[in-house]
């Protein structure tokens, strides 16, 4: 008997599961769902492409270093380059660093060498060629540094800030800086944001029409089996959507008690303020969402005299949401569309794009293991092409057709990507460079600790301040 129950309650727990799942498949192959998870995934997916995706990583981990130390004319030699330069700048999600920077002007010999940090903590320069000193600020100090330093409006240094209004606002965005709340800011911005957008949708969904239909549509020229949603839209639909969205904000408060938890962050915004008779932005705000009905109705009115049917083509896969292709139509005329292919934006070899009578198309003509070569082109003339000799790790970047063409190699280790301009021709080789600048984009590479000391802004004086001038015009002349 009690195995009896247990089959019974084990049966009873797929069978609950099952429906969940189902109802949750079927609420996400909804039209509506269907056409927002193909647009919205499409900017997800444009930065893991194969091309782009070396970027992405290293802006959220990585690092980029620059090098040249020569260009020069063909018919020149090395000692016309007219500057050196080299540095590394390291990126994370909550810091910046540029390190070991140096700049050399050969004409008169002019150098510059240091690093920059930049965190949600502290922020400082160095430069060690000229002045020999390092100046930072440090969360939670910054803004009372400030008053105290020889910039402060009352100081009577020379090098007091003179406009007391514009010696406010900076000080008003240190305290921003200093603030320890910024992070809840953040937050709560991007939670009202995607709150507006996500009602915005809704209201969207509300008044237009979805359907839904597989059928055989071309892609990039070839017929495939696919899911066509079509949105449609007229005048009204358009009017209706206005008035929703206008009364959803009419009556949410988030925006005003964002303003006023956040007064003080965003005390730096208040010269915005200046001429009118509001005392504060939520103040303001409030009376610009009374104000803006009238405009919204303006625009209705105007909106609903006009003729205009609007249907938005999204075609997926049957069985997902990846986006293949988007064509806007407006009064049966077609003014947009983009073509992924079958592939999607991930992973296409060619994207086409037609508007306004113009076809731009990127292509990757050529993509194995001895070369790669890839095309865009406006109305068939070619604009940019780049092509690799995968065996010589050589490379080719032609603009315009031969306006510019820049030779090189490229090569990639790892997560290691280094690409050596060699030369730069321009105009059918009218003009030749050569040079020696070097980019290397790493895809993983650990930030160093910032650990240097560093003056505040508070311990500089006037001292200081005539002996990096007179420094900077020797170095100069």
């Amino acid at each position: 008997m009690k195995i009896k129950i247990l089959v019974i309650i084990l049966a009873a727990v797929v069978f609950v599961g099952a429906a969940v799942g189902i109802g949750i498949i079927i609420y996400n192959n909804t039209p509506q769902n269907v056409a927002k998870n193909a647009v919205m995934g499409v900017f997800n997916d444009f930065g893991k492409r194969e091309e782009i995706a070396p970027l992405t990583n290293m802006i959220k981990k990585g690092s980029l270093e620059v090098s040249m130390n020569k260009f020069y004319s063909e018919e020149g030699s090395v000692e016309d380059t007219p500057f050196k330069l080299s540095g590394k700048m390291y990126f994370s999600d909550k810091a910046f660093m540029l390190d070991k920077f140096k700049f050399q002007n050969n004409a008169n010999d002019f150098k510059l060498a240091g690093s920059l940090y930049v965190s949600e903590d502290k922020m400082y320069l160095e430069e060690t060629e000229i002045f020999d000193t390092i100046i930072g600020i440090v969360k939670g100090e910054a803004a009372e540094d400030f008053e105290d330093s020889i910039f402060a409006y009352d100081s009577g240094s020379d090098y007091s800030i003179p406009d007391e209004d514009a010696y406010d606002q900076i000080v008003s965005a240190l305290e921003s800086f200093d603030s320890k709340r910024n992070d809840n800011l953040k937050n709560d911005a991007k939670r009202i944001l995607s709150k507006y957008i996500n009602k915005a949708w809704e209201i969207f969904c509300q008044n237009a029409e979805f359907e839904a239909e597989s059928t055989s549509v071309k892609l990039n020229g070839t017929k495939e089996n696919a899911r066509v949603v079509t949105v449609s839209f007229d005048q009204k639909d358009i009017a209706h959507f206005l008035e929703g969205f206008y009364e959803f904000l009419a009556n949410d408060k988030d925006v005003i008690n964002f303003l006023e938890k956040y007064e003080q962050e965003l005390s730096s915004a208040d010269q915005l303020l200046e001429g009118s008779d509001y005392d504060s932005l939520a103040e303001a705000y409030e009376e610009f969402i009374e104000e803006f009905e009238d405009t919204v109705d303006d625009w209705c009115d105007n909106i609903t005299e006009s003729k205009t049917n609007v249907e938005i083509e999204i075609v997926t896969p049957n069985l997902s949401s990846m986006l293949l292709k988007l064509t806007l139509n407006v009064n049966k005329n077609e003014v947009f569309s983009i073509d992924f292919g079958t592939k999607g934006i991930k992973s296409t070899n060619m994207i086409t794009i037609e508007t306004a009578g113009t076809e731009i198309v990127y292509e990757i003509v050529k993509d194995d293991a001895k070369k790669y070569e890839s095309v865009l082109t406006v109305n068939d003339s070619e604009v940019f092409s780049y092509t690799v000799n995968k065996s010589k790790e050589t490379m080719t970047i032609d603009i315009g057709d031969g306006a510019y063409v820049i030779e090189g190699t490229v090569s990639v280790s790892g997560e290691v990507t280094k690409m050596a301009i060699k030369k730069i021709s321009m105009y059918d080789g009218s003009s030749v460079y050569k040079t020696d600048l070097t980019i290397t984009v790493d895809q993983n590479d650990k930030m160093p600790t910032p650990e240097k000391e560093f003056d505040r802004i508070s311990d500089i004086d006037d001292d200081d301040i005539e002996g990096w001038g007179q420094k900077l015009q020797e170095a100069w002349d």
